[in-house]
């Protein structure tokens, strides 16, 4: 699971205070089937959901219901960082009629980032454990793949929703940003489904030595 937010000084949506963070954006790839490292991801069996803001302050409410409606009512949800749970947090207390099912997600998150940072060395991290870091190190196919794209980290990703949703931009151009920030978002939980997988291997070839 995978957050994307705006938090400018002049509100972007009703009923919102400057500088909230407001979460306009989520992409979550859910695998009904563990991905074992080795496997194809043909034999994930995972689906894809992502929901986007239309500018609508009814449409961040959707957003939430969508994602409680998708992520099920089972399973670990992967996130890379604390802000997730942060933010589903702070959504429970805004829409307290869904209060129930933010909570169960929240109760859910397994922050691999944390896992990482505890257990996890690699001498191309150089200290720093952010998943455009971590994620090319540990699975090497993903080297150089956020470089390609037209937003390549969160910063980007934020200004580019604020420019969508600030009115200024044409037809054309909001059309151009929602497609780049839903490729974004849908890499970094990819990302999460193939650096869990990577974990996995680790995990198990430590096991496998101490045994012997």
């Amino acid at each position: 699971l995978d957050f994307e937010h705006v938090n400018s000084a002049v509100p972007l949506f009703d009923h919102y205070r400057p500088f909230e963070t407001i979460v306009t954006q989520f992409s979550l790839h859910k695998c009904n089937k563990q991905p074992y490292p080795g496997l194809e991801k043909s034999t994930f069996d995972m689906e894809h959901f992502e929901y986007i803001t239309d500018g609508s302050t009814e449409s961040l409410e959707y957003l939430v219901e969508d994602l409680i409606h998708k992520a099920g009512n089972h399973g670990s949800i992967l996130v890379y960082s604390s802000s997730e749970a942060t933010q589903l947090q702070r959504l429970g207390d805004r829409y307290p009629h869904l209060r129930d099912g933010i909570m169960s997600l929240k109760s859910r998150l397994v922050d691999l980032a944390d896992i990482i940072r505890k257990n996890v060395a690699h001498p191309s991290f150089r200290g720093r454990y952010s998943l455009k870091v971590v994620l090319p190190a540990l699975v090497p196919e993903y080297s150089g793949t956020y470089d390609s794209l037209a937003i390549s980290d969160g910063a980007e990703a934020v200004l580019s929703l604020e420019h969508m949703l600030d009115g200024m931009a044409s037809t054309a151009e909001k059309d151009e940003i929602r497609a780049d920030l839903l490729e974004y978002c849908a890499l970094d939980t990819l990302g999460l489904v193939d650096l869990h997988a990577a974990l996995y291997a680790i995990a198990s070839n430590t096991s496998n030595s101490e045994s012997k």
